[in-house]
């Protein structure tokens, strides 16, 4: 791994000292201020869940048993500000869903970006990496 790569998970380190996930949507520290979106509000889904069976989780039965932890995180705009990358990953890392035994589980667990929902302007959902 190159130094500026080193020194950006000690700038992420620094500026997210205790996360429940691993950051690598960003490739610049400046990146967590620009606009993530102008919305009111976003949602930003994380449905790994749907995948914990295909992937070896054995343990859940059937969709009912995953379906409690696909997670909408909200994020709001403060101040009439445009929301940055910074508050969404600031919400998701707040969001006791990240934290709880089973999620901490998957192995995706390497946050790499984020993509829009076309069918609902508002959801966003969250890309993870193993």
């Amino acid at each position: 791994m190159g130094k500026d790569w080193d020194k950006l998970f000690e700038d992420i380190d620094q500026e997210f000292p205790r996360t429940p996930f691993d950051i690598s949507c960003i490739n610049d520290i400046h990146e967590l201020d620009d606009e993530f979106c102008s919305d009111n509000a976003v949602i930003i889904v994380d449905d790994r869940a749907k995948y914990w069976y295909c992937f070896g989780r054995k343990d859940f039965e059937d969709d009912r048993d995953v379906s409690k932890y696909i997670n909408y995180t909200v994020v709001r705009r403060v101040d009439d500000e445009p929301i940055t990358l910074r508050q969404v990953i600031q919400a998701m890392i707040d969001d006791k869903h990240y934290w709880d035994t089973e999620v901490q589980k998957d192995n995706h667990r390497f946050l790499e970006g984020f993509d829009r929902r076309s069918h609902n302007g508002i959801e966003w959902v969250a890309f993870w990496g193993s």
